[in-house]
């Protein structure tokens, strides 16, 4: 009995944990729109070796090969929190829907982010829908580690913010390239 209720308790503690998550998903997501804070000089070479570092873990677990090109000195007119998010959203998802003992590598230069994965890939079908909110590729996936297909359509609206262009390429059972390029020439929208 003892242990029926431990399991039970567990349950619901995880479940809770999952709502909250769903719930400050969805609040963040509504609140990029009217969020109108200063930008400022953002080290993005730090905040995405420390996203790495604190994803080694996973990458470890999932046996993935890491290959990451970080400049030095990347700054960009943004803020802290954004870049962070733009950063971990992407790069989780590239481990998340990896295969075991696949690869993945991270470039940051001034001019781009880019981060490419061996995973499952992405559907021609699917590639517009992956940026729509609550839409997963894999719906295995779908509420485990906050995965509610909430991710992508994030960092497009911040991209958007920033007018930064986001784009992506992807072939099933190959894997996926995710690019944001941070110069916006004349011939893109800002």
């Amino acid at each position: 009995e003892g242990e029926r209720a431990q399991q039970a308790s567990a349950t619901i503690l995880a479940q809770r944990e999952r709502l909250q998550n769903l719930v400050a998903s969805i609040i963040n997501y509504r609140e990029i729109d009217s969020e109108d804070l200063p930008l400022y000089e953002v080290d993005a070479s730090r905040i995405a070796r420390e996203t790495l570092a604190a994803l080694s873990p996973e990458i470890a677990e999932r046996r993935l090969v890491l290959l990451s090109e970080i400049r030095d000195g990347v700054m960009l007119m943004s803020r802290h929190e954004r870049v962070t998010e733009i950063f971990g959203n992407i790069i989780r998802n590239a481990i998340r829907y990896n295969r075991e003992g696949g690869s993945i590598s991270v470039l940051l230069t001034e001019e781009e982010f880019t981060v490419s994965d061996t995973g499952i890939g992405i559907a021609e079908e699917n590639l517009d829908r992956i940026f729509d909110r609550f839409f997963t590729v894999d719906k295995s996936h779908n509420g485990k580690n906050g995965g509610f297909g909430l991710g992508l359509s994030v960092v497009r609206k911040l991209c958007a913010k920033q007018g930064w262009q986001l784009t992506v390429r992807s072939e099933v059972g190959v894997g996926s390239t995710f690019r944001i390029g941070f110069q916006a020439d004349g011939a893109q929208e800002k």
